[in-house]
């Protein structure tokens, strides 16, 4: 019995210590169900499985321990739809939203998560422990699937409002503002021009990052060495996830062309700050 007591308090203890290091860092998450977490500024969503099941014990053990697998991974894609499809998608939608428009996106999300194994898979004494890792952005990530099309912006007509500055990244604070994060967030201008959106980006990852604080944003190297930082005029849409910024901060951004790149590669960070 002591022995058997000592191997449970040991497993406790190794969970304790997987759930404590995810809640250590500082990154920027989301927890959307008991056991899934998006964590924004890593770009991927987590999904930890515990649970009691029958012992696994006498002959064909290994395809037992197979068929649990399959199992343990089925309730993981169970748990994420759901957990999923209550994100914020963009300034009124949510994820639901869009995979009831487009039921072709949900058969792509299914598809994508079918293909994505489960890690770290572990049974021991009727318990079993899974982690589930899946990318948020990149060509297989959930977003390049959620995706709307876009049509890129103009920026021509902000050229000559202010004296041209070369930069290298835009970082906005959010700090004293409510913002929610969402798949889909919009930079605008008090003015009411979309400064800038996924449908700008040109690359194939993530066309903006999201950080806990500013020292954080900084030392990534994703924003170089000229920065322009900002603080919002306000935070816009039914789900407070879209950008308001003062049109002297668009200016001092657009008025050269050569800081258009700093929008075109996504050198842009939200800092996400309590």
């Amino acid at each position: 019995f002591s022995s058997e007591y000592s191997i449970m308090r040991g497993f406790a203890l190794v969970l304790f210590l997987l759930v404590f290091v995810n809640f250590s860092f500082p990154d920027v998450i989301t927890r959307i169900s008991s056991n899934t977490y998006i964590n924004w500024t890593k770009g991927v969503v987590v999904c930890e499985y515990f649970d009691n099941v029958e012992f696994l014990v006498g002959r064909n053990f290994d395809k037992k321990f197979l068929d649990l697998k399959r199992e343990v991974k089925r309730k993981i894609i169970s748990e994420l739809f759901f957990s999923l499809g209550k994100v914020y998608f963009d300034e009124n939608r949510i994820v639901d939203d869009v995979l009831n428009l487009f039921p072709e996106k949900r058969k792509g999300i299914a598809s994508l998560f079918d293909r994505v194994d489960i890690r770290d898979f572990r049974y021991f004494g009727g318990k079993v422990f899974s982690t589930y890792v899946i990318d948020l952005y990149g060509e297989n990530g959930i977003f390049n699937i959620l995706r709307l099309p876009s049509i890129p912006r103009d920026y021509k007509e902000f050229l000559g409002f202010a004296e041209p500055k070369d930069y290298t990244g835009f970082i906005i604070s959010t700090k004293g503002f409510k913002f929610n994060v969402s798949l889909s967030t919009k930079i605008l201008s008090k003015s009411g021009k979309l400064l800038y959106s996924y449908g700008d980006y040109k690359e194939n990852y993530r066309y903006i990052h999201f950080f806990s604080s500013l020292s954080d944003a900084i030392s990534s190297g994703i924003f170089g060495d000229v920065i322009l930082y900002a603080f919002p005029f306000k935070v816009s849409g039914e789900n407070y996830t879209d950008i308001v910024v003062n049109d002297e901060v668009a200016e001092k951004l657009l008025s050269k062309t050569e800081n258009y790149d700093i929008l075109f590669k996504g050198a842009v960070g939200i800092i996400i700050e309590d």
